[in-house]
């Protein structure tokens, strides 16, 4: 799944714009798909702060997402 370790919001740096330059920083696409993920989950729903399920859930969405996409590359 390298797909998801790529920038979300890349920006492009003095190494010939290359975005996915080593020292670009920010959220990786997993990161932000999860985040994302997240917030519909907390939105819609009454959860335990200490019960981790929606946060695997979250990530695990995030995961499913970048699967597909990736498939249809």
């Amino acid at each position: 799944m390298d797909n998801g370790n790529k920038p979300a919001f890349s920006v492009a740096l003095r190494d010939n714009g290359n975005a996915n330059h080593p020292e670009a920083k920010g959220l990786t696409k997993r990161e932000y798909f999860a985040g994302l993920a997240m917030q519909g989950i907390c939105a819609n729903s009454n959860w335990n702060m200490t019960n981790q399920a929606p946060i695997i859930t979250a990530v695990e969405i995030a995961d499913a997402l970048l699967k597909e996409l990736e498939k249809q590359q």
